[in-house]
This record gives C-alpha cells, structure tokens and sequence, in this order.
C-alpha cells in the first residue's frame, strides 16, 4: 500500500513565547486509512537558557493522546542549546478538530514552529526507522542520508537561525518566525535516500526518518499458504 498525504496539514507557530508550554491553535485532522500523524518541531531559546528539549507531544490539547518521538536533536554552539528539530507521530490518529500541545519540561521556550501531515497507508506497528540527523554552525548547507527502503517515504524537519530555506525534496511546509525558519519535506524511499536543504549562511540542526508502508499480513500469509510470494 502506498504512502499518501490525506490532506490534513497545519502549520502554526508563536515568537516571544517564553514559556514551557505551548498549544496551537484548532485544526482538523480527516479520517485516515491505516493513518499517521507526523509532527515536525522547530523550537528556539534566547542565549543562557540551556537545554530546550521537547518532552512530550500530545493530539488533543493536555490531556490528549501523546505522540512517541522517532528523534531529536540540539545545536549548542557553546554549551548553550539554542535550536532543536525533533520529529513525532501518532498511528491512527482521532479524527476531529482539535489541539496540538508541547511540553518543555522545565525549559523556556522563546520560539516555536510546528509541522503536522497526516498520511494514510503507513506502517502502524514501528512506522520509522533509520532516523539520522546534522547540526552545524554557520554554513549554507544541509545533508542527512537516511536508509530507507523502496515504497517507504522519509520525512525530515529543519530549523535554521532566520534564513530563508528551500530543498530539492517535495515541501509540506516551510514556515517563518521571528529568529528562525523551520522546514518540513518528504521524499520517495530508497536504499539510501539523501535529504539537502539550503539557505543563507546561518546556523541550524536537521533530522530525517523512514516511513514505512503498511503492509497487510492477511494476504502475505495466504500467499504463502498456497505456495505463492
């Protein structure tokens, strides 16, 4: 079964937040056939505030579903984080119209960009894999190889420090703040599947993921019931 958008995006985001929370605004999620939710979160802290770290994700305001994170990762230029990129997703996803709401734990938080697709036809048991990331001080740049397979999908989330950014990979969002660009894209699956972003010469952290596709046991079993493949 292939991998396909289902048509609920939403992208929001806030700047001068400084707080360890956050909620989006409403949007609506459509009903999906063996559906994921997948979250990109770009957040940014102003210097001095160590360890901005995305601690949960839950589908339905706070006391909705909670997401599972596939990965994350800072960029601490000086033993100050400043930027993370993290990736998260729920299989199955209720559908209504509802809240996205992130918890920072004990960090504030001054920025934050969110992504949110939903893709019908993948995997529901361990839906990523062969999760990879990159961080860099100031280049113009950005590459992360993932492996992948045929019919799965990777998906990757970008934060940069306020440079406008654009890919050569399919773009599901692309999303302005204040202090930072946060960006969201996806690419057919491959052995070895590479993921570039480019900007201005500016600072940031990526991290990508594969998808995997659903696959339906029942007819793997008669096949090879009847000697077939």
């Amino acid at each position: 079964m292939a991998i396909t958008k289902n048509g609920s995006t939403f992208t929001g985001l806030t700047a001068g937040l400084f707080d360890v929370k956050w909620t989006s605004a409403s949007f609506a999620i459509a009903a999906s056939t063996h559906g994921i939710l997948v979250v990109s979160i770009g957040v940014w802290t102003a210097g001095g505030i160590a360890n901005p770290t995305v601690v949960g994700v839950k589908w339905g305001g706070s006391g909705g579903t909670a997401l599972t994170k596939v990965t994350s990762q800072v960029y601490d230029p000086a033993g100050t984080a400043v930027e993370e990129a993290s990736i998260w997703y729920l299989v199955a996803p209720i559908a209504q119209t509802s809240t996205l709401y992130v918890d920072f734990g004990a960090t504030y938080v001054n920025e934050i960009a969110v992504a949110a697709t939903v893709w019908d036809g993948a995997a529901q048991t361990t839906p990523f894999s062969g999760a990879s990331s990159f961080n860099s001080g100031w280049t113009n740049s950005w590459s992360v190889t993932v492996s992948s397979a045929t019919s799965s999908l990777v998906i990757d989330a970008i934060i940069d420090g306020g440079a406008a950014l654009t890919c050569s990979q399919t773009q599901d969002a692309n999303i302005s703040n204040t202090n930072t660009k946060v960006g969201q894209s996806n690419k057919a699956g491959a052995p070895s599947v590479v993921m570039n972003w480019t900007s201005a010469n500016t600072h940031g952290v990526m991290v990508a993921a594969s998808l995997a596709p659903y696959v339906d046991a029942s007819h793997i079993n008669i096949a090879l019931a009847v000697g077939g493949s």
